[in-house]
């Protein structure tokens, strides 16, 4: 089973959402992390060869993280989690142990600190809080 992570910047335009899920069957993925989705709210639904679940602002245009779920792989998915519009968090079922996967879009540098520093708080509060 092949994860990736993919910075996807705006799956908001026509024919966006289709061109990536093209690449990630081009690649044989299973289990896609995007992020810059910037869709507003945050939503589970199925599309074409693929689950798509992500989390995002109330407007549209900013930020949002997710996952792509190959169908193939839906028996292993035991839930998603949208914690913020810029970290979701994703639990697999494993054959040894099960896994949780966390998708972040963390601030850039030219970022105010404080708000850097809400932001790793918040990633460390769900970093902690996961099952293990």
């Amino acid at each position: 089973m092949k994860l990736a992570t993919w910075n996807v910047r705006r799956l908001y335009r026509p024919g966006a959402l289709a061109k990536l899920k093209d690449e990630l069957n081009k690649y044989g993925l299973a289990i896609t992390a995007v992020q810059k989705i910037m869709w507003s709210g945050s939503e589970i639904f199925d599309s074409g060869d693929f689950i798509v679940c992500y989390s995002g602002k109330k407007e549209r245009g900013q930020f949002g993280t997710g996952f792509l779920i190959n169908k193939k792989y839906k028996h292993l998915i035991m839930g998603f989690s949208p914690e913020k519009d810029c970290i979701c968090s994703l639990r697999i079922r494993g054959r040894f142990f099960n896994t949780t996967v966390i998708c972040v879009q963390a601030p850039t540098e030219e970022k105010d600190e404080i708000e850097k520093d809400y932001f790793y708080e918040d990633l460390e509060y769900i970093y902690e809080s996961t099952q293990t």
